[in-house]
């Protein structure tokens, strides 16, 4: 299967063709009309840029819409087979390779273990030749590495890129996971025009990524803020609380043992006890949910923790959207019922939304942050 986008390149050092093919990749299903008007170009121009366009393979007729006196309209949208993103990410003991189209759907995907701390090159070549074959694709544009690991704090990100670059003669681009995921979750949310998007993934820590303009604001990059320094607050006690205190999954582990000293029996028999053991969050939902009162209680607390958080992120950064990921649906569910069924959907008339696409969420983030450095002119 030949790779379209590779005859494309004369075309995107031309403005008025990037300018109409970035329009129909970001808001797709979009007539020759409602082009020209988007774009401000000529009908003329439009229609032979597209020909163009649709002769090159990388767009297509969507099907015909509804008719004004007798006529017709012929929508286009992106041809999902004009090229193909290689998406590799790097996670804590695997590697996943996912195989992108050009309307950022997963083709195919694997999950290599890896034993070593931080993957080789040799690695990911090999990952790469044996999944492209065995994909029954004789090509792609290029690569993304999602690093969820932190490796550029301790080796250069050219130590990954420039092999793979040499080998397979692509460019290679490297990126922080929690960016790719963000811009995913920002590009899903914005058919409500959402241009800002700030993305919280609540863990055992909060990591934090804004999307600013449709990309990733560079002054966060992703990597954890010095989180003392953007949010402090303080408990009843009058100790200074950072926003990780305030939003992370560990909350809920130091309530849970504040709970269990609280018992005299538990606390005569653990006196030295840090932690329940063994202690599971995906547990304790559950028994949120079958109503026990203590993880009831806990979640209580943590939905208040967690709306402040959210309030606070809103005043510093005033985004249109704040977007939650790293909770299951069904913790989320927990939480919001054991708080009374407290609404997030709308603080300081900002929209809050849960994460929307899951474990492909770096593949598809890593998808369009290619496909965009390739309409920039970059190829």
């Amino acid at each position: 299967m030949t790779n379209k986008l590779f005859s494309l390149g004369p075309y995107l050092k031309r403005p008025a063709f990037r300018l109409v093919l970035q329009t129909i990749e970001k808001l797709g299903h979009l007539s020759r009309t409602q082009l020209s008007a988007m774009t401000k170009l000529s009908p003329a121009s439009i229609t032979n840029i597209c020909d163009r366009l649709i002769s090159l393979g990388v767009i297509q007729d969507a099907g015909r819409g509804p008719g004004y006196l007798g006529r017709k309209p012929v929508y286009l949208e992106t041809n999902p087979n004009a090229g193909y993103t290689i998406v590799l990410e790097l996670c804590p003991h695997e590697v996943r390779f996912f195989l992108m189209d050009f309307c950022s759907n997963v083709r195919s995907h694997c999950t290599i273990p890896v034993t070593a701390e931080e993957p080789s090159p040799p690695l990911l070549s090999d990952l790469v030749r044996s999944s492209v074959l065995a994909s029954g694709l004789s090509s792609c544009f290029c690569i993304c590495i999602a690093d969820n690991l932190g490796l550029s704090e301790r080796m250069a990100p050219e130590a990954l890129t420039e092999p793979l670059s040499a080998e397979f003669d692509l460019p290679v681009y490297y990126e922080n996971g929690l960016n790719l995921t963000a811009l995913a979750e920002a590009l899903f949310h914005f058919s409500e025009e959402f241009i800002n998007v700030l993305y919280l993934n609540i863990g055992e820590t909060v990591r934090m990524s804004l999307i600013t303009d449709g990309m990733v604001s560079p002054f966060l990059a992703g990597r954890p803020p010095k989180i003392g320094k953007i949010v402090e607050a303080h408990d009843i006690d009058g100790c200074p609380v950072t926003l990780d205190d305030m939003a992370s999954l560990r909350y809920i582990r130091r309530q849970v043992v504040k709970q269990l000293l609280a018992r005299p029996d538990q606390a005569a028999e653990n006196p030295e006890q840090v932690f329940p053991a063994p202690f599971s969050y995906p547990d304790f939902f559950r028994l949120a949910q079958a109503g026990d009162p203590d993880a009831q209680e806990t979640l209580r607390l943590y939905g208040r923790q967690l709306s402040r958080v959210i309030y606070n992120m809103v005043c510093l950064y005033n985004p249109d959207a704040v977007v939650i990921g790293g909770l299951s649906p069904d913790a989320v569910d927990s939480i919001l019922s054991a708080a009374g069924g407290a609404d997030f959907t709308s603080i300081g008339n900002v929209k809050v939304y849960l994460a929307h696409y899951g474990d492909v969420s770096v593949a598809k983030g890593g998808a369009k942050y290619s496909i965009s450095r390739l309409l920039s002119g970059e190829l």
